[in-house]
């Protein structure tokens, strides 16, 4: 599989990052993954999703489709989640504003925003969970307490 998660900052954050050939059905089996913890993931502030690794992007528009549906299943027990997606190829950057799109149809409360570069994304999130829950981030890889994602 070419999507990894860690934990980020004892479990308030998730970062997923793709390498190689991505493709929809790993995205759809990530957040299959993510939704069965339920309730664990509700200490969850923020999420990166990272393809800067990817060599090859395989995401129809029906997958994103289901992504986005998965998406609003997951914002039942994130309902303000803050989500960075890094893409800096073309493909991932056009694929990642048409979910960025389906959420916001979907009426999803969450924050999106999609970069280039990863450490503009990182101080997107920075600030945005400094704003909303007045915490301090350092993206350091770490165990959760309630260990939601390995």
């Amino acid at each position: 599989m070419s999507i990894k998660m860690k934990n980020l900052d004892a479990g308030l954050g998730v970062v997923f990052i793709g390498e190689g050939i991505v493709a929809g059905e790993e995205i759809i089996h990530s957040n299959r993954t993510l939704l069965s913890f339920k309730e664990k993931i509700k200490t969850s502030k923020y999420c990166i999703v990272d393809y800067s690794y990817a060599s090859n992007f395989d995401v129809s528009a029906s997958e994103i489709e289901t992504i986005a549906a998965q998406d609003k299943e997951i914002s039942k027990y994130l309902p303000e989640y803050i989500v960075a997606i890094v893409a800096k190829k073309d493909v991932e950057f056009g694929v990642s504003r048409m979910w960025e799109t389906l959420i916001e149809i979907n009426d999803l409360q969450w924050e999106t925003m999609v970069f280039k570069e990863r450490d503009d994304a990182e101080e997107w999130i920075k600030h945005k969970v400094k704003e909303k829950y007045d915490i301090d981030l350092t993206f350091k890889f770490s165990e959760p307490k309630n260990r939601a994602v390995d």
